[in-house]
């Protein structure tokens, strides 16, 4: 016959077919991209939505900013966003690219961020973090000026009423449009514990590290329950994002409470470093080297060095833990410019 009906009894594939799948991708070029970043002053710029098999609309659009595209988008589609001159204080916001007529299913984020002329301190606890939260923390919920539990802060016996309560391992990231100075902390493990059968205790320990625009500025030291408040300030001008990340000290997550207690961005500036920690074999140094510290010089470690100085606006405390081997020549000297 000309004309006839196939009926299939059973799931089949057709030879040398492929499933349709839905997809929708936040681009700028051919990165993809979570955030954008703008001047206090009116600026424009571009991101390219790629869609398959799905249209899309753009949701949670601030008053300050204005799109070209805002529904009805389909396959590869640029958006210009233009922001309104920024008077106030830095400001930032979440759009959602979604598709269109639902809530949840095929959704992307893209976070937009603009500086500010005027810049005033900024507790950051009072901040958004940029990444993803599914990134924050492995275990538990962010707290904000709580401790992981939800419980006041504290850390060596001392109560902080604000900051962020994370726990290791974790990474938050903020974006600063390189406004700020300087970033400043009391950081610490809490001196409260999980319920974690015994595991917990004094005897776990945790190390805080930050980084600004992807490099490492700062490493802690192994710190336990006993271990006192440290205090950090570090130099972050011109920066564009700070990364506060908390690891195991290597003895398992139990009870791994994390306080970035006061934790703050400043319009002050702050010395170039805060404190040289060496606290693994990877840190050992060798041959000739300089570092900077402000305030203290503490090792789990030695030092195998011929001529090794260390830099610092202030004082230099050597604290337990710090070693040498004989012969070693060690300087520290104060310059007149901390960050020399």
């Amino acid at each position: 016959p000309n004309n006839f009906k196939v009926r299939a009894c059973q799931p089949f594939v057709m030879p040398n077919s492929q499933d349709v799948l839905n997809n929708l991708i936040i681009t700028n070029g051919s990165q993809e991209i979570s955030q954008l970043s703008f001047s206090a002053n009116n600026e424009q710029k571009d991101f390219t939505v790629n869609s398959e098999n799905l249209v899309w609309d753009i949701a949670d659009i601030p008053s300050w900013a204005s799109l070209s595209v805002t529904n009805g988008g389909f396959q590869q589609t640029q958006v210009n966003i233009t922001t309104q001159n920024n008077t106030g204080s830095a400001r930032s916001t979440t759009l959602r690219v979604k598709q269109l007529g639902t809530t949840d299913d095929y959704q992307q984020l893209l976070t937009i961020y603009q500086a500010s002329t005027v810049c005033n301190d900024v507790n950051i606890s009072n901040l958004t973090p940029s990444n993803p939260s599914y990134q924050w923390q492995g275990y538990g919920v962010l707290k904000i000026n709580k401790n992981v539990d939800g419980n006041t802060m504290k850390i060596g016996g001392r109560t902080f009423i604000n900051g962020l309560g994370t726990h290791a391992n974790s990474t938050i990231k903020y974006n600063l449009a390189g406004q700020f100075l300087s970033f400043s902390a009391f950081i610490g493990r809490d001196d409260g514990t999980d319920n974690c059968g015994g595991n917990c205790g004094s005897g776990q320990t945790i190390i805080f590290k930050v980084k600004a625009d992807g490099n490492l500025i700062y490493t802690s030291p192994n710190m336990g329950v006993s271990t006192p408040a440290q205090e950090i300030n570090l130099n972050i001008a011109g920066k564009n994002e700070l990364e506060l990340i908390v690891e195991d000290g290597g003895d398992n997550i139990y009870g791994d409470h994390a306080n970035w207690a006061d934790a703050k961005l400043l319009c002050t500036a702050s010395p170039c470093g805060n404190q040289l920690t060496l606290s693994s074999p990877a840190d050992d140094l060798n041959g000739s080297a300089t570092k900077k510290a402000v305030v203290s010089i503490s090792a789990a470690n030695k030092i195998y060095a011929g001529n090794v100085e260390y830099k610092s606006g202030n004082f230099i405390l050597l604290e337990p833990g710090f070693k040498t081997e004989s012969g070693v020549i060690f300087k520290a000297s104060t310059p007149i410019n901390p960050c020399d």
